[in-house]
């Protein structure tokens, strides 16, 4: 399954027809581009609602690494070089994964784009 069969329709009513509109929502929204998904305002919620969906996201992948059902992506990162630093920890944290995560264009405006 590609990318385009996961993304929602828009579903609008187009003023010509009455149809539902068939183009695809833009990303993080749920209107395509000629019904408002172009708009600052729509475009700084959707960067906003993408931005929400790192930390579960995160939290997701911490639960799943800590079911070690990824020993083998372990493996290889360690293999790498990215192995996790050696930093005292109390007992109880033992199990913590520490995550930093930088936005470069924190301080940009908003630019969600779709190919084509």
């Amino acid at each position: 399954m590609n990318r385009a069969d996961l993304m929602q329709r828009c579903g609008r009513k187009a003023k010509h027809s009455g149809e539902p509109c068939r183009n695809r929502a833009m990303l993080g929204q749920s209107v395509c581009f000629i019904h408002g998904g172009k708009s600052p305002q729509a475009l700084r919620k959707a960067e906003e609602r993408m931005r929400d969906l790192v930390h579960p996201a995160i939290s997701a992948l911490e639960r799943e690494i800590n079911k070690d059902e990824f020993a083998a992506v372990k493996y290889v990162l360690d293999w790498a070089g990215f192995k996790p630093t050696d930093q005292p920890t109390p007992a109880d944290a033992s199990a913590m994964v520490h995550v930093t995560v930088l936005f470069d264009h924190a301080n940009e405006e908003p630019s969600i784009s779709l190919p084509g």
